[in-house]
């Protein structure tokens, strides 16, 4: 054998080797490197992918609630595949209050009112228009001047001479009437009159829109004494529209107020001061109203002291013994005129008016112990095709009530019940005029005029007039006036044209 040949066998196959080490792998090695992936399920595909869901939303739920001024957000979600769907939700706006007035108005500028809102507590303003302002006219007579105040401080400003002027709060603005507002129109004045002539509250008329006091004031001192009105000063109070304020002096010095009694059944002991003992006890009339600590007469602001002393046998008030009292509730007549007699009060039986600015007429009547008040004439209503209800006083702002058994009492104008008492000139009180006052409210279909009306005893008489009532003239609302007598009122509604 030739020994080249075995030589070169080994290089070959070495040279072999080193070119198979260059060639790519084959397909199966590259198959065997790669990680396994299972393929999905057609119907999981379906369930998993939204784009090929046909969903089924839920309802529409707040997921970012909303402001009154931002927007808020709402989500629903597919109960198969848990998509989801957003939407905006609009603002809620605010919700404003009523709002409240912040800046009074004057005639001189005008007002603000804020709102505030509900929800948010956010605050906007609105301008309210200039007051129109309230005018208070004073008549210029002889023998007197009239200085107005701009405030209610009548120590710290002088007076300036005038007859017309706007009604202003205590502050000095001019303002018109609000029964919400805690400032209210009033006018503060001093009245000097020449020497020998004096004015007091009952030479002061006032005409034209209501307002609540006519009183004297400031209070003044005397060397730590009791304070005192001060003569000269006045002011009206809670003024709600124009007025004019007539003013007439006399000529000397003012007459003080007098209290009259007219009693049945009993006598009236009358004290001097608020000092209740034997030694303090006027003897006789006449009674005049006096200050409350030195029992000295005045003109205004006075007050009376009295008790009551039932014959034997009688009681008067029924027991009553409160602090305080409504005098509406009472008894018996209290006679006052429209600046005088502000409060009726009791305390261990001695019972106090206070403010008594102008004369005042009591009638006390006492009743049999066990008994009851017998003080109203009795008023029966015999109605067909309607019913009656009573108002308790002749202002008509309170609701009228239906009448036991179709019976009520007769009251005067402010609601006390009352019998027709005449003017006595020896006692000097005011004639007592009760009247019933009431509404007749018809059946549908019918209506009521004067001619349907019918009234026992006679006219002139037992009652004086049969009328409607109302100041709006509420054809509905009537009374009754100056009753003498127990009467059977008939009204028989027909039917309308």
């Amino acid at each position: 054998m030739n020994k080249r040949k075995f030589f070169l066998l080994p290089i070959c196959l070495l040279l072999l080797g080193a070119c198979n080490l260059n060639q790519p792998q084959s397909k199966a090695s590259e198959k065997a490197s790669e990680p396994e992936v299972s393929e999905p399920e057609a119907s999981s595909i379906e369930e998993q992918t939204s784009s090929e869901c046909e969903h089924q939303f839920g309802d529409w739920t707040i997921t970012m609630i909303p402001t009154c001024t931002e927007k808020g957000e709402e989500t629903r979600v597919c109960s198969k595949c848990g998509a989801s769907e957003k939407r905006d939700v609009n603002p809620l706006d605010h919700k404003w209050d009523e709002g409240v007035v912040t800046t009074i108005p004057t005639v001189e500028a005008k007002g603000v009112k804020t709102f505030t809102c509900e929800r948010c507590q956010a605050t906007k303003t609105e301008d309210i228009d200039k007051a129109t302002g309230i005018r208070v006219t004073f008549a210029q007579g002889d023998h007197y001047k009239v200085y107005i105040y701009k405030t209610k401080a009548y120590t710290t400003e002088t007076p300036v001479e005038g007859y017309s002027c706007y009604a202003r709060d205590e502050n000095g603005n001019a303002v018109d009437f609000d029964a919400n507002a805690a400032l209210q129109p009033q006018v503060s004045f001093k009245v000097v009159c020449d020497e020998g002539y004096s004015v007091g509250l009952n030479n002061i008329k006032i005409t034209g829109a209501a307002y609540k006091n006519l009183k004297q004031g400031p209070t003044v001192g005397d060397d730590g004494g009791p304070d005192l009105p001060d003569a000269n000063h006045f002011r009206i109070t809670k003024i709600q529209g124009d007025i004019n304020v007539a003013i007439t002096p006399i000529n000397g010095e003012q007459t003080f107020p007098e209290v009259k009694f007219v009693t049945n059944h009993c006598s009236v002991v009358v004290y001097k001061s608020a000092t209740i003992s034997d030694e303090n006890i006027i003897a006789e009339g006449p009674f005049y109203a006096r200050n409350k600590d030195n029992g000295e007469t005045v003109m205004s602001g006075g007050q009376i002291y009295f008790k009551v002393v039932p014959e034997t046998g009688y009681v008067w008030n029924n027991g009553v013994t409160a602090e305080s009292v409504d005098v509406n509730t009472l008894p018996f007549i209290y006679q006052k005129s429209e600046n005088s007699g502000n409060k009726f009060k009791t305390a261990d039986g001695v019972y106090n008016i206070t403010k008594v600015n102008d004369d005042l007429s009591i009638l006390i009547n006492c009743i049999p112990e066990g008994g009851e008040a017998d003080l109203g004439y009795v008023v029966t209503f015999v109605t067909e095709h309607c019913h009656v209800l009573v108002y308790q006083t002749q202002d008509y702002e309170f609701t009228p009530t239906a009448p036991v058994d179709n019976k009520t009492l007769t009251r005067t104008s402010k609601g006390d019940a009352a019998k027709y008492v005449a003017a006595d000139s020896a006692a000097g009180i005011a004639e007592v005029k009760p009247q019933v006052n009431f509404l007749i409210v018809c059946d549908d279909g019918y209506t009521v005029a004067a001619a349907n009306i019918s009234i026992s005893g006679t006219k002139g008489t037992e009652w004086n007039k049969c009328e409607q009532g109302d100041k709006d003239n509420n054809p509905n609302i009537w009374k009754i006036t100056k009753i003498k007598a127990d009467l059977t009122v008939t009204i028989t509604a027909v039917a309308a044209a």
